[in-house]
């Protein structure tokens, strides 16, 4: 029964964000060259709303919410919120930094499949919108300005054996 899809099916995705995210930026920058906009890996993916103090750019994965249809005890589905939180110095790199993330994790994200380790569980993840937050101050450092782009996901897990 997958009474552990939200764990498994976050604990999957987290992991493959930050295997492969490089791969995926590297793409994004190839398409832009002899710009100024940096885009770094992510220093880490969080399982948790709104972590104090970690550098940017960093990663947030949130579920509200998970359904397990009545009729059906091996299969589910979850909304997952993926984020990514960049800074900038300069304004237009930030909005060009967060453009590029977004195409990033949208690459890695939409479509994916993932199969758990003991091959117990599988999960396929959509992306189904993209917003981003207007830009903020980072009250730690002075003249560098923060923005977020969240990815909402539609992601359906169903385990082989009940």
């Amino acid at each position: 029964m997958s009474y552990n899809l939200v764990e498994t099916s976050l604990v999957m995705i987290r992991d493959e964000i930050m295997s492969s995210i490089s791969t995926h930026l590297a793409a994004v920058r190839a398409l832009r060259t002899g710009d100024e906009v940096a885009t770094p890996p992510l220093t880490k993916v969080y399982l948790f709303e709104k972590p104090v103090g970690p550098l940017a750019p960093f990663g947030v994965l949130i579920c509200p919410r998970a359904e397990w249809p009545p009729e059906n005890f091996v299969k589910g589905k979850l909304e997952v919120y993926a984020s990514v939180v960049v800074e900038e110095t300069d304004k237009e790199r930030l909005v060009f930094k967060a453009w590029r993330y977004q195409a990033a994790m949208y690459a890695l994200l939409h479509r994916l499949r993932l199969t758990s380790v003991d091959g117990s569980a599988t999960m396929t993840a959509l992306v189904t919108e993209a917003a981003f937050s207007p830009e903020y101050q980072n009250s730690e450092k002075e003249n560098v300005f923060r923005r977020e782009v969240m990815l909402k996901l539609e992601v359906n897990h169903w385990e082989k054996n009940a």
